[in-house]
């Protein structure tokens, strides 16, 4: 295991793959990064193929970055299937989830596989510095890092890409 903070070597097999830049609410984002909620529901997944990380922005409270998670799958299925899959490793009431997805016929599931909250969160201000363009996403957008602006943006992360994993 390299140390927190340590640039991955190049054999990382995400090193030059997008990250995404993600809006979640508040109470969700801390559930994720507390280790409580191991699946994050979407109507729309990012359309790039698992494995990807995520950069979490926390929305309705500190308005920054919280931390961050990888992901090495993304489920895809009905909604009946994605509840009775997921449901039991999330904070989540069924009903909530089914209600989600209303008038859907089928939805996603993001596996959170591993996860680091950041000891002190970094404001949508701090990465203007980067890109004054920047604006929290509504849902996600990808950060990419052969974009000079994103790499920008990226670099006022904590550690590489966001967050540091096993490799």
């Amino acid at each position: 295991m390299s140390r927190p903070g340590s640039i991955p070597p190049r054999g990382d097999p995400l090193r030059d793959k997008p990250v995404v830049f993600m809006s979640i609410d508040e109470q969700w984002a801390e559930a994720i990064l507390e280790g409580e909620k191991l699946y994050e529901y979407r109507r729309q997944p990012p359309s790039i193929d698992a494995p990807y990380r995520v950069v979490v922005y926390a929305s309705g409270g500190p308005k920054a970055v919280v931390g961050g998670f990888e992901t090495h799958r993304v489920l895809e299925a009905s909604i009946d299937e994605l509840v009775e899959q997921t449901v039991s490793q999330t904070p989540h009431d069924p009903e909530d989830i089914r209600n989600y997805f209303e008038g859907m016929e089928t939805g996603s599931a993001i596996s959170v596989d591993s996860y680091l909250p950041y000891d002190d969160p970094v404001p949508i201000t701090t990465l203007q510095e980067a890109d004054p363009d920047l604006t929290a996403p509504q849902n996600f957008r990808y950060l990419r890092p052969d974009q000079e602006q994103d790499q920008g943006v990226l670099e006022k992360l904590p550690h590489d890409r966001g967050v540091p994993f096993e490799w």
